[in-house]
């Protein structure tokens, strides 16, 4: 704009230089106009793949999280679980599984009461398990608009070498 400008105040002492203002000027507006509208629609572009790759990786993320990880209905089912957890139970059917049913330790009624923050030690198979946990709510896409569903997300870290380490500890530290 300014030097379409320019180039209208040059025109009364050079035409040549004047008319060359202008045509930069209107030449440098038209590319700012089509660089601005062809990045945006770059931008509308690339917005628009973000959603089914965020849950793609997402999903890819947590089904190959070394962890055993463990998503669980208020009712106490399982709702998702990744290859690490299922590896933990290869003689059930976790489909449908009552947490408590695969895991006696666990007391479901118990659990809700500590739900915002789950902090407990388990045996599964011989090994010892810190699980970690919390409830999270979702928008089920079954669900009114305003409805959120409430899910009990938890992780299970292995600490067997630590917990034989700290058994071995105890033990010699009472036999000296």
């Amino acid at each position: 704009v300014a030097l379409v400008a320019g180039g209208i105040g040059a025109l009364f002492f050079n035409i040549l230089f004047g008319i060359a203002l202008i045509i930069t000027g209107v030449g440098s507006f038209s590319y700012y106009l089509y660089f601005n509208a062809n990045r945006k629609k770059r931008i509308a572009e690339f917005l628009e793949h973000i959603p089914g790759n965020v849950t793609r990786i997402r999903s890819n993320v947590m089904e190959s999280f070394p962890m055993p990880m463990v998503i669980v209905h208020m009712d106490g089912t399982l709702k998702w679980y990744n290859e690490s957890f299922e590896a933990l139970f290869p003689d059930n059917n976790l489909f449908t599984a009552q947490l408590e049913k695969i895991i006696p330790k666990i007391k479901w009624v118990e659990l809700l009461k500590h739900a915002s923050d789950i902090n407990m030690d388990v045996e599964i198979s011989g090994k010892k398990y810190h699980i970690i946990g919390q409830m999270m709510s979702e928008r089920d896409i079954n669900a009114s608009s305003d409805e959120d569903v409430l899910s009990i997300y938890m992780y299970f870290i292995d600490f067997t070498s630590e917990y034989a380490l700290s058994e071995m500890y105890e033990q010699k530290k009472t036999d000296i």
